[in-house]
């Protein structure tokens, strides 16, 4: 249960960052807070339990908002329909909602129901205030009276049909999202006629809840966007809706032929053919644009066109299969992105005949955006031509001089997570000054000809970080290249450089008891996962760690665990009895 009125998130550019950076927090048991605002201003109130407690039931939920201020303003709170329940009694509940509130949502879900739908369309003389309204919606899945009484006068009434109506009365709303699973045409048209939303977000829970999203063109003044299409033809209606600033696309259905891609393709057709290039066209004012496809392909070139289409765009995500390169690409070819963008995240998923081995799609970048913070990639090869940011004077570039400067104000990233990529570039030229989170996995470092070094010295391909930053999680596994097991020398320079670290996995094969003892000077350390050359190393780790107050889980990598492994894991154990600890041999994904 959870009912929850605190302010409206801005779902800020840093909340990726401050995801990966914030220590997991456990709450245990339940607590309430009521308090009134300063000089008679807007009450709050909050309860939170276990997310493992039950939903709000009715009795619970009929004294609960009758007793809540009238002048509330948000509510979130999750209802539990039972089958004992009637819909009249629930409905009535809804109706008894505070007049003042303007967000509101609920989840549980609310049942398919002819009272509980005229209950909500009630809402548009109950609640004026309203502007954002959230809402789970499912059909009865056990067996209920009403449903008994009334399934054979009327089966559609039990249905998403009986929503029709409903929404349309409420013309205070501002932004409306819908989670159910059947997404009817007839309320796809209600929700078409909603003329007065800014917001709307559509949200199928199976595939078979997909509807068919043509006539969205009507809605010129959505400003966020979030849908689920499976016809091609409804993506340049998409195109049509300028105002958008927001866009979270799903596309399920459509393949590679649909979207007009043909793998054998100049770059420069495919910019103009691709999936990008039709869902983009028109959305000038776009700031955050997710798109995530199961079949059609997208090629590493159509991000080129972003910074043409979505000039002011700051966040981008792509979870899509992408396009091997064409033969008749030019290597020259390179992609600038939108100079703003704080966020991109780019995966490349499910292989087909017209997408390269994992890793994937090349991705030839001019330069990073100056302004990003969050960069993560999985399964593509990204190569860097240079550190510079995009938007830097051409006369700047040309001075050495002034090229070095630029280059100290460098990139922004504070978080940079890479997972099954080769990386044509050097670390620095992706990691910023203020650079926090550092994640490479099964990740090959090709870097440049001044950053090789013989194996097993220096910090394995992390030297050039030197003191530009200060890591607070450092996460190196199954990674090649120039990203070699760590040395002695190599860790006693990391922990110098990067003293506060608190989350540590890294290969240190190559370490000695020496150079492990060096992990006792990371004071807020409160996860490793550490792979280590022999049971010897591994017993070592005992007594350096024994100073880590801090530290809550170990997990150490042997090549292989013989008939002593259980002693070792008891003497790390007894060592760290605040430490969960865990020994293991090596796998195929070390």
């Amino acid at each position: 249960m959870l009912i929850d009125c605190a302010d409206e998130d801005d779902d800020g550019d840093e909340d990726d960052a401050g995801e990966l950076l914030a220590t997991e927090a456990r709450c245990a048991g339940a607590s309430f807070l009521a308090s009134r605002g300063a000089g008679g201003g807007h009450g709050t109130l909050g309860m939170t339990t276990p997310a493992a407690a039950a939903s709000l039931d009715l009795v619970t939920a009929q004294g609960l908002f009758q007793a809540l201020p009238r002048h509330l303003r948000h509510l979130s709170a999750s209802v539990g329909i039972t089958e004992y329940d009637r819909m009249v009694s629930w409905a009535v509940a809804l109706s008894s909602m505070p007049p003042g509130l303007t967000s509101l949502r609920l989840l549980g879900p609310l049942c398919h129901s002819p009272d509980l739908a005229e209950a909500v369309a009630g809402w548009a003389l109950k609640l004026p205030c309203l502007r954002r309204l959230e809402l789970a919606l499912a059909e009865c899945c056990h067996s209920h009276p009403d449903l008994e009484a009334q399934l054979y006068d009327d089966p559609e009434s039990w249905t998403s049909s009986s929503w029709h109506g409903a929404f349309p009365a409420l013309t205070q709303l501002r932004a409306l999202q819908l989670s159910m699973e059947n997404i009817s045409d007839g309320l796809w048209c209600d929700v078409r006629s909603c003329s007065h939303l800014m917001c709307l977000r559509l949200l199928p829970t199976s595939w078979s809840g997909m509807c068919e999203a043509a006539g969205i063109c009507y809605l010129t003044g959505l400003r966020e966007l979030a849908l689920t299409v499976s016809e091609p033809s409804e993506l340049e209606e998409l195109s049509t809706l300028s105002q958008l600033t927001k866009l979270d696309l799903e596309m399920v259905g459509i393949t590679c032929d649909d979207s007009s891609e043909t793998c054998g393709s100049s770059a420069a057709a495919n910019r103009r053919r691709g999936l990008l290039h039709r869902v983009t066209g028109g959305l000038v004012r776009l700031r955050r644009f997710s798109i995530s496809c199961r079949s059609a392909t997208i090629s590493a070139e159509e991000l080129g066109l972003l910074k043409e289409h979505c000039p002011e765009l700051t966040r981008l995500r792509i979870r899509a299969p992408f396009q091997q390169p064409s033969p008749l690409a030019c290597a020259a070819n390179t992609v600038s992105l939108p100079p703003r963008l704080r966020v991109l995240r780019l995966e490349n998923v499910r292989m087909t005949s017209c997408t390269s081995s994992m890793p994937g799609g090349i991705l030839r970048l001019a330069m990073l955006p100056a302004e990003i913070v969050v960069l993560a990639l999985e399964g593509l090869d990204l190569e860097l031509l240079s550190g510079l940011h995009d938007g830097m004077n051409a006369s700047v570039k040309g001075s050495v001089g002034q090229a070095c400067g630029a280059e100290d104000r460098g990139p922004s990233t504070l978080v940079i997570k890479v997972v099954r990529c080769t990386l044509g570039c050097a670390l620095e030229q992706l990691c910023g000054k203020e650079l926090r989170s550092l994640d490479l996995i099964g990740t090959c470092l090709l870097g440049n000809a001044q950053g090789m070094r013989s194996p097993g010295t220096g910090a394995g391909g992390l030297a050039s970080l030197r003191c530009r930053c200060q890591l607070r999680r450092l996460r190196i596994w199954g990674c090649m290249g120039q990203l070699r097991p760590l040395n002695d020398e190599a860790m006693h320079e990391l922990v110098n450089q990067h003293p506060h670290l608190v989350d540590v996995a890294l290969n240190a094969s190559f370490a000695t008891r020496s150079g492990l003892s060096a992990l006792a000077k990371l004071k807020s350390l409160r996860r490793l996962k550490i792979a280590v050359v022999g049971q010897e190393c591994a017993a070592a780790l005992g007594p350096g760690l024994t100073c880590l107050q801090r530290l809550t889980e170990l997990e150490v990598v042997l090549p292989a665990l013989n008939f002593v492994g259980d002693c070792v894991r008891a003497h790390l154990a007894g060592a760290l009895p605040n430490a969960q600890v865990r020994l293991r041999a090596q796998g195929a994904g070390d």
